[in-house]
């Protein structure tokens, strides 16, 4: 049974990057739930809260967004030659 390195090696990488993207989904998910406990200690008034309350969510979505589409491409491997 051979073993082909460079498979294994692209795998371990794709693998790393792949905890690394769900490590960061994670740290940001809990950065915008720090940020709205925040906001609703903030007396900015209903239209306030409301307005920056869109403009996160927006950053959120843009920030993670991304990263989980990548976390759930399918690999694309060439064909051998």
């Amino acid at each position: 049974m051979e073993i082909n390195l460079k498979a294994m090696n692209r795998l371990m990488q794709q693998s790393a990057l792949k905890a690394k993207r769900l490590e960061l989904i994670e740290k940001l998910e809990d950065l915008y739930k720090q940020t709205f406990g925040k906001l609703r200690e903030e007396e900015l008034g209903q239209i306030g809260i409301a307005k920056l309350t869109q403009l996160i969510l927006q950053s959120k979505d843009g920030a993670i967004t991304p990263l989980t589409k990548e976390i759930e491409k399918s690999v694309i491997t060439k064909a051998p030659s």
